[in-house]
């Protein structure tokens, strides 16, 4: 009876153990996204977008078709983002955003630091996704963050930065330059980004920058004379008037 009794212990252990485990591995697609803190540049806190992975696409070896987009890369590409619009990404892109009652500021992509990255950002931006979308975390000295949009479901992409293996991307977080915010996950980025007041050197590596301002950072700039509350991480980062992109306008 003892040895039975031992052996009935074991398998409910078992058993116990399997739901857990199988709890532990079910899909959770609820990701938080982030640029970093001054001081935990990995911490993250503000909810953001749903995260899945990145779909990837067939090698596609027919001529160049007359949108002159460049040819399917995804075989060579683990991480080969699909470009969906009719310009080239491999080239520089100019993003333009109207901020309401505020002007506006355009941002030049630069894919030879992040490809995929780009062609990410181009996608979302030529599909209306920023539009309506408000820059929700605005905090001195450090940078501004926007992009956050609840309604539309957007695949996580690859973290294209040195500590993630991704060597090729060296540009600086200095002012002006734009980045993907992200959560603790590398893999996490969606199409939240910030773009920084100042020299952030603690950021690089760590998050992908993939573009700089060309004009407007004034604008940017004005967003620092709206009253500010404290968010969850203690910062005084939310607007008390809203910040919204009207629309984003791309071209090449």
């Amino acid at each position: 009876m003892k040895n039975l009794s031992k052996i009935l212990a074991a398998v409910v252990c078992a058993a116990l153990l399997f739901a857990l485990a199988a709890c532990g591995t079910g899909e959770n697609n609820t990701t938080t996204t982030d640029a970093p803190t001054t001081s935990q540049p990995t911490e993250n806190t503000d909810t953001a977008d749903t995260a899945e992975n990145t779909d990837n696409s067939s090698e596609d070896n027919s001529q160049p078709s007359d949108t002159s987009k460049p040819e399917d890369t995804s075989s060579e590409d683990p991480h080969y983002v699909e470009n969906k619009t009719k310009f080239d990404t491999t080239k520089h892109i100019f993003v333009t955003f109207v901020i309401k009652d505020m002007g506006e500021f355009q941002v030049e992509l630069y894919p030879e630091y992040a490809p995929n990255t780009v062609t990410n950002f181009v996608n979302l931006a030529d599909s209306g996704y920023f539009d309506g979308t408000k820059f929700h975390r605005v905090v001195d000295d450090f940078m501004a963050q926007g992009g956050q949009n609840t309604e539309t479901e957007t695949p996580s992409i690859y973290g294209e930065f040195k500590s993630n293996g991704f060597e090729q991307n060296t540009l600086h977080h200095e002012r002006g330059v734009i980045s993907m915010a992200r959560a603790n996950d590398p893999d996490s980025a969606t199409g939240q980004f910030f773009i920084c007041y100042t020299d952030c050197d603690f950021l690089d590596g760590n998050y992908a920058a993939f573009g700089k301002i060309t004009y407007g950072m004034d604008v940017i700039d004005s967003f620092l004379d709206i009253e500010r509350a404290p968010n969850s991480m203690g910062e005084m980062a939310v607007p008390q008037t809203d910040i919204i992109i009207e629309k984003t306008v791309v071209s090449q």
